[in-house]
């Protein structure tokens, strides 16, 4: 943590390297969380590119006291990435692209199931309205806490607990029907 405070500190002074460094570590994160939010890997790749110029660009009014450097981080993408919703149709987020081609623990069977079992996610998840899946998401993919995922949303933490519970009952929900379906 004094590693990044550092970083942090090195950035808003301009120095580039600080910068990227501070993207290499929280990249993968605001990625997925953006990619989950939208639904769209090309557009998730945009949006992400949007989130960090405009980190840098507000860098300097970055203020730790208010909160941790992650945390703003996620706000700026979660309200780019809603922006982006709003203007565009309800798209599947496309967890499967998770699944890796070639992975040595996964025979094609195995990756065909995963893939099958991310398709039933991605819809389950397309029908969440977009404040239970951003919720969901900061919890379940990021696993980040309560408190975090308030600050982020901008809602108390008793409304973060309750958006994640209603939208794993809905989840729940949804994956069974989709299973009785199928059978």
């Amino acid at each position: 943590m004094e590693d990044e405070r550092l970083l942090i500190e090195q950035a808003q002074a301009g120095q580039l390297h600080a910068f990227e460094s501070l993207v290499a570590i929280h990249g993968g994160s605001i990625f997925r969380f953006i990619r989950a939010i939208v639904g769209d890997q090309h557009h998730a790749e945009d949006i992400a590119q949007q989130v960090w110029v405009n980190v840098h660009q507000n860098l300097p009014t970055y203020d730790r006291e208010k909160g941790a450097f992650s945390t703003w981080t996620f706000r700026i993408a979660r309200n780019l990435s809603l922006n982006h919703r709003r203007a565009v149709q309800r798209s599947p987020i496309q967890f499967g692209t998770l699944v890796p081609e070639s992975h040595d623990d996964l025979n094609s069977s195995a990756r065909e199931i995963a893939r099958e079992q991310f398709a039933r996610l991605d819809s389950a998840l397309a029908e969440l309205p977009d404040h239970q899946r951003s919720a969901w998401t900061l919890a379940e993919i990021e696993g980040l806490t309560q408190s975090q995922i308030a600050e982020i949303e901008g809602v108390p933490e008793g409304t973060v607990k309750s958006r994640v519970s209603r939208a794993k009952a809905t989840l729940k929900k949804t994956l069974e029907n989709h299973a009785e379906v199928e059978r």
